[in-house]
């Protein structure tokens, strides 16, 4: 099992003090207009903006049609793991809109999520007891890809072929940590698809 310690605003301000990076770490004036890129953390496809209390907005640069992005949820860096199966150094992973998790059919790590409907992203602060569920192979849908766990995140108009995000909030638990996520956005400024952003942050276990 990894021995991992949540995220926290000192120790992404221990790396960005290593690597001479604005400060991202609480009580920093964080500019809400910019989004620090973590090639300065840790890899070039990650971006985090501080919103205080524990809470981070992530932005990641998915927009390959071939290779995923891994990112560590413990530190809040890219990884780029040689046999994504059985590397544990990875908890979520993205490419384009799909996002899946380093458990079940996806990865060897046992990282599961839980869906939660009707609640606030803030109001969430503890685990939930049960729900957690792992990345499985493909069930009886339209598509050919795994039933991941977070394939839910979006709303999808078959209209304008925009994907909206819902308010589904998730509650990802990796070893003995847990963190709540919730899709923000898509499209980066330009309109660009395949940059999706969320907020999260380490919460109580149940």
């Amino acid at each position: 099992m990894r021995m991992l310690a949540p995220p926290t605003p000192a120790v992404l301000m221990m790396m960005l003090a290593t690597a001479c990076a604005p400060n991202l770490g609480a009580g920093a004036d964080a500019d809400a207009d910019s989004v620090v890129m973590v090639d300065e953390i840790g890899g070039p496809n990650i971006g985090h903006l501080d919103e205080g209390d524990n809470v981070f907005l992530t932005t990641i640069d998915a927009s390959s049609e071939t290779d995923w992005v891994y990112l560590s949820l413990v530190d809040g860096v890219q990884v780029e793991p040689d046999d994504p199966q059985t590397d544990p150094s990875w908890d979520l992973a993205f490419l384009r809109f799909h996002i899946k998790l380093n458990g079940g059919v996806s990865g060897a790590s046992g990282v599961a999520a839980a869906q939660l409907d009707g609640v606030d992203f803030d109001d969430v602060s503890d685990a939930p007891a049960e729900g957690f569920e792992v990345d499985a192979p493909d069930g009886d849908d339209d598509d050919e890809d795994p039933d991941y766990v977070l394939r839910h995140w979006y709303d999808y108009s078959v209209m304008t072929h925009v994907l909206t995000p819902t308010a589904t909030v998730y509650v990802v638990r990796s070893g003995d940590d847990h963190y709540r996520l919730q899709l923000d956005a898509y499209y980066d400024e330009a309109g660009s698809s395949g940059h999706p952003s969320f907020r999260w942050g380490s919460i109580a276990a149940p």
